[in-house]
């Protein structure tokens, strides 16, 4: 099976590991020309070799590894596994003590934080159980680490002729520790060293643990029991129990429909055919030398590359930033929210890894992927274990920050190992990590201005007190944190900040847009200028003001565009009374996904921000980074972005006639000179092309002097 949709996501992650490989080494079984397509489409920051064989075994592969390997620690990953950004010098630590020749990682199942394996042990009749952190297996058992998570040292692999090419698949990394233990060589296992498997559809497993095909690994198991048991007489009732044991599971699969009769008797006629031909090769070949290194000639190389050198002091490869924020990229998520994204997604383009955890709620599960060059983690209840402890009645933000803080720890800092962890000051989030060196808070905005002096909600007791609440946490925050980071001078001067030396001004960036103007509008094409609104329906968006700026601009001709949430406020409800007047004139949306509203940028010559309050203004900068003009209100962080360029506009702060007048005039220039939307491509590629401040952000943290510098949480 050619598994091609694995390999972009697993050669990303590589390419991110804060210790690279020196080279990684792909074997590829039949049919995998679309594998080796995807792994040709790369360029990454180490060496890749590429060998193809005939033989579907799995044993067979890796030995090929083993020989075509000139590393002295070979270290094995399945396609369907992710590593975790510290996992190599995880794994290679423990080979400073001469006496262990094989070092196995801790596994989690794809998509969660629990684990698939930790410090495993098997017995002579394969056997498996696990052990205690620390704890020593008893004199019959051995350590055995998963094949999707292991190193061993080559000289080692070579001494005993590698894996056993009769073993396909199932117990073949078990096989390999004991008979490493025999020639007296330790395996032992690393917790930290930990990837994430998400076991992809397979030959033999439909993408679980569920088989699809079992002769296989009973034969596996019946030869390797065969070749190890201390004597032949004992492995009768254990292979009898897991015989059974599978005729069971098939059954119980078969009455809850998850089986058919036909698939149930093929794979007990399977278990049958496996056993006996295990058995057999196994007390046949009890006391010969195994099939393995030597006899896996039969392959060839079929693709060679070597990293550039280029740029190599230029590297960023120290940090290892953590974000976290209670929002999850989401369509329609808040600025914060996308900008942590698109920050990530930055930093993965760079070769660096990041982390973005998002805050759950009681009752969601926790859940982790690798995806779009980062890793996404959205902490579920497990973030609220242990909080009805606090107090029977009504804990307080602190102590429910302190509960949050000891979760956090034991979910994700344990191996991650994280160098910084980001977090913004808006909403008090920062607290949870008050204690820690590594705190650095971002600046978007300041509680005072948005939720006091620009409310979006009614005053009342209950508000102003839990406003007061968030200000506090903030202020706290702000006192507290050895580093903050501002996206504008503006919210600087808002959080009364200017003389602070702990203040860096990043400003935000954006992905600039290609030069093409989409051609399927929401309109039809009778030239008039086409005016876009994007945002939520608050107060401090400006909303007071809208109705009469749009229904202004539609009694002039043009075409409007509105981009945004909440559809039960009643200024929309103003609006759809004017659609009814100007029909296909005026176009009202919901919140849309990022490739729908990229469609309304594009097709737009003038977008309007009509907001009381900006501390940045990232929608204009989007516009502008599409080919938009933009109009604003002055006095806020979107004037002191956008000021340098000709293509955007100010009016003072509830000036709705001005406003209009300015949208007027600058939508009827774009529409009639077409270099005025090259001119705003060229204003963001200047100053906030996103892989440019995400490099800016990311030497910023790397030369950040650590006042306890180690490696990990």
């Amino acid at each position: 099976m050619d598994r091609a949709f694995l390999f972009h996501e697993l050669l990303t992650s590589l390419n991110q590991l804060l210790v690279k490989p020196n080279e990684v080494l792909f074997v590829l079984g039949p049919n995998s020309e679309q594998s080796l397509e995807v792994i040709q489409s790369f360029q990454p920051d180490f060496d890749v070799r590429v060998f193809s064989t005939e033989e579907r075994n799995l044993s067979w592969a890796r030995n090929i590894g083993i020989r075509e390997s000139v590393n002295e620690i070979i270290i094995f990953l399945d396609d369907d596994a992710i590593p975790e950004p510290r996992w190599i010098q995880n794994l290679l630590t423990p080979f400073s003590d001469g006496s262990v020749g094989i070092v196995g990682g801790w596994t989690r199942k794809g998509g969660s934080l629990t684990y698939q394996q930790r410090n495993q042990v098997v017995t002579n009749l394969l056997n498996v159980r696990e052990i205690s952190d620390g704890a020593s297996p008893n004199d019959t058992e051995f350590f055995s680490p998963l094949g999707a998570n292991f190193a061993v040292r080559r000289d080692v692999a070579l001494a005993i002729n590698g894996f056993d090419n009769f073993i396909n698949w199932w117990g073949e990394e078990a096989d390999l520790a004991i008979r490493a233990y025999k020639k007296g060589f330790r395996t032992i296992f690393s917790p930290t060293a930990v990837v994430h498997h998400f076991m992809a559809p397979s030959d033999y497993r439909n993408g679980d643990i569920n088989l699809i095909k079992v002769k296989v690994p009973i034969r596996s198991r019946a030869y390797l029991m065969c070749r190890h048991a201390n004597s032949l007489a004992n492995i009768g009732p254990t292979l009898a129990s897991s015989f059974q044991n599978s005729i069971r599971s098939f059954e119980w699969q078969a009455v809850n429909n998850a089986l058919t009769e036909e698939n149930l008797s093929r794979l007990k006629k399977e278990l049958v055919e496996g056993v006996r031909a295990g058995v057999v090769k196994g007390v046949t070949d009890r006391h010969l030398e195994h099939s393995g290194v030597e006899e896996t000639n039969e392959s060839k190389q079929i693709y060679e590359y070597k990293k550039s050198n280029e740029n190599e002091k230029a590297k960023v490869t120290s940090v290892l930033p953590l974000f976290v924020y209670r929002e999850g990229p989401t369509d329609g998520a808040g600025g914060i929210s996308r900008w942590i994204e698109a920050m990530c997604q930055a930093f993965g383009k760079a070769g660096v890894a990041s982390i973005f955890v998002t805050m759950g709620d009681f009752y969601s599960p926790t859940k982790i992927q690798f995806t779009n060059g980062y890793w996404l983690i959205n902490l579920g209840s497990e973030l609220y274990y242990g909080l009805e402890e606090v107090s029977d009645k009504y804990p307080t933000d602190l102590q429910i920050f302190a509960v949050m803080a000891r979760n956090f720890e034991s979910l994700i800092r344990s191996s991650f190992g994280a160098t910084h962890i980001i977090v913004p000051s808006f909403e008090g989030i920062g607290n949870i990590f008050l204690n820690d060196e590594r705190l650095i808070t971002t600046l978007h905005t300041s509680t005072h201005e948005s939720l006091i002096n620009h409310p979006n909600l009614p005053f009342n007791k209950a508000t102003e007190f839990r406003i007061k609440l968030i200000e506090n946490l903030e202020d706290n925050i702000l006192k507290k944190s050895r580093v903050l980071i501002a996206n504008s001078t503006q919210v600087v001067s808002k959080l009364g900040l200017e003389s602070d030396s702990r203040v860096e001004v990043i400003p935000h960036g954006v992905r600039l847009c290609s030069d093409s103007r989409t051609k399927t509008t929401t309109h039809g094409d009778s030239g008039a200028p086409k005016i876009l609104f994007v945002g939520r329906w608050e107060p401090r968006k400006g909303i007071l003001y809208l109705p009469a700026i749009i229904n202004s601009l539609l009694e002039q001709g043009f075409f409007v565009d509105v981009v945004g949430g909440d559809p039960f406020n009643r200024k929309i409800q103003d609006l759809k009374e004017s659609k009814e007047r100007h029909g296909d004139q005026l176009v009202i949306k919901g919140v849309l996904t990022d490739g729908e509203l990229k469609n309304h940028f594009e097709a737009a010559d003038v977008t309007i921000i009509p907001s009381i309050y900006e501390s940045f203004g990232l929608v204009g900068i989007e516009a502008m980074s599409h080919g938009c003009g933009v109009v604003a209100f002055s006095g806020s962080g979107i004037e002191e972005s956008l000021s340098g360029s000709e293509n955007a506009k100010f009016a003072p702060v509830g000036d709705s006639e001005l406003f209009t007048q300015l949208t007027s005039a600058l939508a009827w220039e774009f529409k009639l000179n077409p270099k005025r939307r090259s001119q705003s491509r060229e204003f963001i590629e200047t100053n906030y092309e996103l892989s440019m401040i995400s490099i800016k952000f990311l030497q910023f943290l790397q030369n950040l002097p650590l006042s306890n510098p180690r490696d990990s949480f």
